[in-house]
């Protein structure tokens, strides 16, 4: 039986000191893996491939605490364990109601540890044959995660905006925006860039059925900073040039776009 490991601290001394600090493999982990700081921590434990993660409590100017409500929330299933040097209420009651397995002060001692693992070996889940060969815990939950509804819904508030970007909704969700892209285009099945230009056109279409306004009005409105490119996007999407979906989508010659039914 394989199990693998991930272990976040600002200081690379201390993941290798824990690393050293027990015998892994006798506790049935034969991949460990340390990462240095928050941004790299938080990419490894969000893809899921850890059947436990070790994190610090407090990772620069970032809380470990926020690593494991993003996987809570995204549905990553690895057992977590925060280590922290500080003693303080609050940080253990959290990490309690985020369902961490245990709260280690530092310095603990080796026994501590042990004792941790030998409790865990009865929560981590029995593997197959398949997983055993591929090294892979099982894959986090792929429907659509709370917060990626939350985002849509950013996304809808805010797209009237031209400067709404990948990385303004990365950086307002505490996200790298690689990561968000791909978790983004993984969990809707569209790419970020090419959601918010369909729900831009939605709404253009509307304004060019149920108002008098110009071409560059709409453009405007809708939140393309530029008309030549609004003009490209719109023909794409509908097939037909604004004019002419104006004349002809009242009488049903152009399909009017819609936008899927589980993003309404």
């Amino acid at each position: 039986m394989s199990y693998s490991v991930l272990i976040i601290d600002d200081e690379p001394m201390l993941c290798m000191g824990i690393q050293e600090m027990v015998d892994w493999k006798s506790h049935g982990f034969s991949k460990i893996d340390m990462r240095f700081s928050y941004q790299e921590g938080l990419q490894a434990a969000l893809s899921g491939h850890y059947h436990l993660v070790l994190c610090d409590v407090r990772l620069q100017e970032q809380s470990g605490l926020n690593i494991v409500r993003q996987m809570k929330e995204l549905g990553v299933s690895s057992a977590v364990v925060i280590i922290s040097a500080f003693a303080e209420f609050s940080y253990a009651q959290t990490a309690l109601e985020l369902g961490v397995f245990q709260y280690l002060l530092k310095p603990f001692p080796k026994e501590t540890l042990e004792a941790c693992l030998n409790r865990l070996a009865s929560c981590l889940p029995k593997q197959t044959v398949a997983e055993e060969s591929h090294g892979h815990p099982e894959r986090p939950d792929r429907r659509r995660s709370n917060r990626i509804d939350r985002i849509v819904e950013y996304i809808h508030d805010n797209a009237s905006d031209p400067s709404l970007s990948l990385s303004r909704v990365a950086s307002a969700f505490y996200m790298n925006a690689s990561y968000l892209g791909q978790r983004f285009h993984q969990q809707t099945g569209v790419k970020f860039t090419d959601y918010l230009n369909l729900y831009r056109i939605v709404k253009a279409c509307d304004l060019l059925l149920n108002s008098q306004l110009l071409t560059y009005e709409i453009s405007e409105i809708v939140g393309f900073g530029n008309i030549n490119y609004f003009h490209r996007v719109f023909k794409k999407v509908t097939g037909v040039g604004t004019e002419e979906f104006r004349k002809k989508a009242p009488f049903g010659q152009v399909e009017t776009p819609k936008l899927p039914q589980e993003f309404h």
